[in-house]
């Protein structure tokens, strides 16, 4: 398994260094490999072909109809838009009067915009807000170009060193599917990441940040292990008091027990 593709979770250590985690592996991803899938892909097209009455091929045309619809091409031309920033929410949304017809410029206003949010979020670094939403946006399950098939989503696309070109990158690509006459869904997933991240360190809810952050670092190449532990870089920690200090998760659906 490429060491960018998880499906699993970060779990703190305790009694470890501050802001030490490790990743565990889901049950899950066992669960869903291609030798178990493999039975299923067989034998459950003959039982529905009996129970419907059909034959064979029209069982597997009705099967995987809705796979061949997933990809929705938008036949009208995009109108000019850019994300902005909401000064007095400290949030983003999609601006749509914008007034220009330069693509870079739209990615350039879009970029500059999430950054003047996140240099508004003391006491941490802007870095740990663009991880974070990294570790939301690059996911298997995430709308296209960021998602994609479970062994080979569009994220492992991103080939950058650096925070600021990690955040360019997810810019350009939803920008580029949107151009692209695929709809806004990528533009709205990541506006909706981003406005996700920042409510999470307006709740100072620093355990969940934690996590998807080092999930971020993880699929984006930048995290770096230890004797198979994960340590939060100190300039990307947050040193306030945590509002979910209480909670402990134990599997990736984030389930909760109170100690």
């Amino acid at each position: 398994m490429s060491p960018r593709l998880d499906a699993g979770f970060f779990r703190k250590i305790p009694g470890t260094a501050t802001d030490c985690y490790r990743f565990v592996l889901s049950k899950s991803n066992h669960a869903t490999s291609a030798t178990s899938r493999t039975p299923a892909l067989f034998v459950w097209p003959g039982i529905i072909s009996r129970i419907m009455g059909l034959s064979i091929g029209e069982t597997l045309r009705a099967m995987f109809k809705d796979s061949r619809q997933r990809t929705r091409i938008f036949t009208s031309v995009p109108t000019n838009l850019a994300i902005a920033r909401n000064p007095e929410e400290n949030n983003v949304f999609l601006d749509r009067t914008m007034d220009t017809s330069d693509h870079e410029h739209s990615i350039i206003e879009s970029e500059n915009a999430i950054m003047c949010c996140f240099e508004n979020c003391p006491p941490i670094h802007p870095d740990r807000l663009i991880y974070s939403v990294a570790g939301i946006v690059f996911d298997y399950s995430s709308p296209r170009p960021f998602g994609g098939p479970r062994r080979s989503p569009g994220y492992l696309n991103f080939a950058g060193d650096t925070p600021g070109e990690l955040l360019t990158y997810i810019i350009r690509e939803a920008f580029a599917a949107y151009w692209s006459l695929h709809g806004e869904s990528a533009l709205n997933f990541v506006v909706g990441s981003v406005n996700k991240v920042l409510q999470w360190h307006m709740e100072s809810k620093k355990s969940q940040m934690d996590e998807v952050m080092l999930r971020g670092m993880k699929r984006a190449g930048h995290s770096v292990e230890s004797s198979g532990l994960t340590i939060v870089p100190e300039d990307l920690r947050d040193l306030r008091e945590d509002s979910d200090a209480k909670t402990v998760f134990f599997t990736p659906n984030r389930e909760a027990t109170e100690e």
